[in-house]
């Protein structure tokens, strides 16, 4: 209790208060007593006030931050994500929800935490909010066509060339692009249309007559009963072509592209038909 005193004469004296100065007070309705006893009890009276005052609950604050976006994990939430703490050390427990272990979708969501303190008759009980982003998870694609693999202009890219895998469980379907570039276009840190970036290049070849790469992209899509899971994934590479591209009147080749939609043991092309 912390008391100001206010006199508006010079008399010397003693105060009395009740309840004294640092009582802790509980939470509710207080009558508070201070009795003045001037030293010179023959010229000034005793003198007496009552004052009033209501002790609400301490209301703590949750110290708690939006977790980072993180893939989709079927572990679920942990203390990584529900890490809310309370900034005055005070017993008690939180409720989140979702609980930790809960396996969220991909999307937007909503973290809810409650701190109920273990002292309820002097602490509030307090509520926070978070968001958090769930991504779908990003398929590994493994592609390894053979070391020696060479394109020979217009013509389609050998068989062998087209053996890009998912190596995450789950099923979809392979997409295959290609176009033609000048092989001084092809470097490690190329960017091309559409964001792609080169990964890597396939195969050498000392042929005079080696000017073009052909930039191959494989495009990967799960299946629709993985697709809220996973999202689509797409790799690149550039294998040595030789011999010659030529101009057309409406197009220039090299900036050709053509999608082969994989169907047995053949391809067919949305740029040239039927193609093996």
């Amino acid at each position: 209790l912390n008391a100001k005193i206010n006199c508006n004469l010079q008399i010397d004296g003693q105060f009395l208060y009740v309840p004294s100065l640092g009582d802790l007070l509980d939470v509710g309705n207080h009558t508070i007593r201070v009795k003045f006893t001037p030293t010179d009890g023959s010229n000034f009276n005793v003198a007496e006030k009552v004052a009033f005052l209501t002790v609400h609950k301490f209301k703590p604050r949750i110290i708690w931050f939006d977790p980072p976006s993180i893939e989709y994990d079927p572990n679920g939430l942990n203390n990584t994500q529900l890490n809310a703490v309370v900034e005055t050390q005070l017993d008690g427990r939180f409720d989140f929800d979702p609980p930790i272990g809960r396996v969220l979708k991909p999307g937007h969501h909503v973290l809810h935490a409650r701190f109920i303190p273990a002292d309820l008759g002097r602490f509030e009980v307090v509520d926070m909010s978070v968001n958090m982003h769930i991504k779908r998870i990003l398929p590994t694609i493994v592609w390894e066509p053979p070391k020696s693999s060479v394109i020979v202009a217009e013509k389609a890219p050998p068989m062998e060339i087209f053996n890009a895998i998912c190596i995450d469980d789950i099923k979809g379907r392979f997409d295959y692009t290609y176009k033609y570039v000048l092989k001084e276009q092809t470097s490690d840190e190329s960017s091309y249309s559409g964001g792609v970036t080169l990964l890597e290049r396939v195969g050498v070849c000392n042929s005079d007559n080696y000017k073009y790469d052909c930039l191959m992209t494989v495009s990967f899509q799960p299946e629709a009963k993985y697709s809220g899971v996973y999202s689509n994934a797409k790799k690149t590479i550039a294998i040595p072509t030789i011999g010659i591209i030529p101009i057309t009147s409406d197009i220039y080749p090299r900036d050709r592209v053509t999608t082969l939609y994989p169907y047995g043991d053949r391809f067919y092309s949305d740029g040239y038909g039927k193609q093996s």
